[in-house]
């Protein structure tokens, strides 16, 4: 059975008990959503959701151990590796491990769970431990994916997250909770149906050429790069279908506004911060296809500055708060892609960084708009002005957020913008990739606009005169008639650390760029020998002339033996 496609690391860092990390942060997740099942039901959720953020406290601490025993100077090797037979007649294995890009999504999606749970605590109004049990489930899905070194274990985890997020928009969402749970099922089970046929596909590629089946990364790597351009092209088209739904990119956005406006606030805080669309594009489809990445990549590019463009000019309208954000999502999700698709190293850093930096400030921005609609009833532009007068360390925590938002040095969206905006516009010629100025300045255009509204917001809704719903207590879904008081202490608990984490990240990102730096060039350069030989124009040919260009500019004996 092929091995994951670069060396795992093992050593007195990655002894057994490490090696079980992993699986022990799914393991206490799923007991952990068992036990909150199983409790008896009462009429608060207070119970049952104390136990759900205990639980998720687990995987937090397992994590920062995790994190703790990661050798950062090798962050593009997959290290603390689970690896054990699991369905052997399909060459499926139970195979989990890190490198430093799984390690910090890793880490950021047991960063923001326990907190989403913790916001939810007194907000939930009916079948609690129901509501935390499919929270809990969706968190072991998250974990499972970013972990999966099994390309279908991936999917399987991939596909399984969609049914948690269901039922939390259909039973807890808004009024229309149910055509918002319908349209985000269709579009995202259509699209995870094409990224199976493409990994299927792949896979029996690799049993007809390598006379073994298997979901391997390193056999899908193989398989892929062994394909000529048509068929890498035709295979791209369905991993492409999938994840753009999932990023997602226009014109496969639409589901998103809806979804996110209709979901819960703990529910919509997931669904943003986690870039499952993006995390499939760079770890599967760049590195396996890189014909069909050169090949498609300006048309590719041309849709993410749509999307950039389009969805904030589209913000700029909005007057439903959480359509505002989830706008602002596809553009600033746009400008992950375009810095992917540029295949520079500083692209790629960024892109990843967007995926980090991104997921704090707008899981951030949804739980402050959630408190706002807690205590007025309303999420609506027009409803509310002055909010700071009255809830000043809410509007601080908004306008801290909002201005790590628009990039500001110091915070942490400064850092990701400037390097996927600098990497595509040096991409092209021997920084690899082939992108340039005419990509980097439109995408650039589309973050002053996303200021723009983003300012604009903060403005409107915390600035200016006092403007308040009126509150009549007489209407049974109206506020209540008493003013609303500022920051509990348990939000002070969900927003404090999420601060700290952006102002960190914005201050010193060079640890994490330094650990990221190895797994980038892993990306561009996948270490996988595609045993095929041929005449000039053979697809391992080609293949080997599509690595040369996603390769990093490295001297010249350096190159040359990463073509051999």
């Amino acid at each position: 059975m092929d091995a994951p496609a670069r060396k795992i690391k093992s050593g007195c860092k990655n002894n057994m008990n490490s090696n079980l990390l992993i699986p022990l942060m799914l393991l206490a997740t799923m007991i952990g959503a068992l036990l909150v099942l199983a409790l008896p039901r009462c009429d608060n959720d207070r119970t049952a959701g104390m136990l759900a953020f205990f639980v998720s406290l687990v995987p937090l601490a397992l994590g920062v151990l995790m994190a703790t025993h990661f050798n950062y100077q090798d962050g593009g090797q997959w290290q603390e590796v689970f690896n054990a037979a699991w369905i052997p007649q399909l060459g499926i294995r139970f195979s989990v491990g890190i490198d430093a890009i799984s390690l910090w999504l890793t880490l950021l999606t047991v960063v923001v769970t326990p907190l989403c749970i913790l916001d939810g605590i007194g907000k939930v109004r009916h079948r609690h431990n129901e509501f935390y049990f499919w929270m809990l489930l969706m968190y072991f899905g998250l974990i499972g994916m970013f972990c999966a070194t099994d390309v279908m274990l991936f999917y399987l985890f991939f596909e399984f997250t969609l049914i948690p997020m269901f039922f939390l928009i259909g039973i807890w969402g808004g009024a229309e909770r149910r055509r918002a749970a319908g349209k985000f099922f269709l579009y995202a089970f259509t699209g995870s149906v094409f990224v199976l046929a493409s990994l299927i596909y792949l896979a029996w590629v690799h049993d007809a050429k390598f006379g073994t089946v298997s979901f391997s990364l390193n056999a899908l790597y193989k398989a892929g790069q062994s394909l000529s351009l048509g068929q890498q092209c035709l295979v791209f088209a369905g991993l492409l279908i999938g994840f753009a739904i999932k990023v997602p990119l226009f014109p496969v956005h639409t589901w998103l506004p809806l979804a996110l406006s209709e979901s819960p606030t703990p529910a919509a805080v997931m669904m943003a911060t986690f870039k499952l669309g993006a995390y499939g594009l760079i770890r599967f489809a760049l590195p396996m296809l890189p014909l069909a990445v050169e090949r498609l990549t300006p048309l590719l590019a041309v849709l993410c500055i749509i999307s950039i463009l389009y969805a904030a000019l589209v913000s700029w309208v909005q007057k439903d708060m959480k359509k505002l954000i989830a706008y602002s999502l596809v553009s600033h999700l746009g400008l992950c892609v375009l810095a992917m698709l540029a295949l520079t190293t500083t692209g790629l850093t960024g892109s990843v960084m967007i995926m980090i930096n991104q997921g704090l400030t707008v899981a951030a921005l949804l739980l402050i708009i959630g408190m706002i609609q807690q205590r007025y009833g309303t999420r609506n532009l027009k409803d509310v002005s002055g909010l700071f007068l009255r809830l000043p360390a809410l509007g601080f925590f908004a306008g801290f957020f909002v201005i790590a938002t628009v990039a500001v040095p110091g915070l942490n969206g400064f850092i990701s913008e400037l390097l996927s905006l600098v990497g595509t516009y040096v991409s092209g010629g021997s920084h690899g990739g082939q992108l340039g100025p005419f990509y980097a300045i439109p995408a650039a255009l589309g973050m002053i606009f996303g200021a723009l509204y983003m300012l604009y917001w903060l403005g409107k809704v915390f600035f200016g005169p006092l403007e308040e719903p009126v509150l009549d207590s007489s209407a049974a879904s109206a506020p209540v008639a008493v003013p609303p008081r500022d920051l509990n202490f348990r939000e002070w608990l969900v927003l404090a650390p999420l601060a700290v984490l952006v102002l960190i990240l914005g201050i010193y990102p060079n640890p994490l760029l330094r650990s990221l730096d190895p797994a980038v060039r892993e990306i561009r350069a996948p270490d996988v020998a595609v045993e095929m030989s041929g005449p000039a124009g053979h697809p391992s040919e080609m293949v080997l002339s599509a690595r040369h260009k996603l390769l990093v500019k490295r001297s010249p004996q350096v190159v040359a033996a990463s073509m051999r």
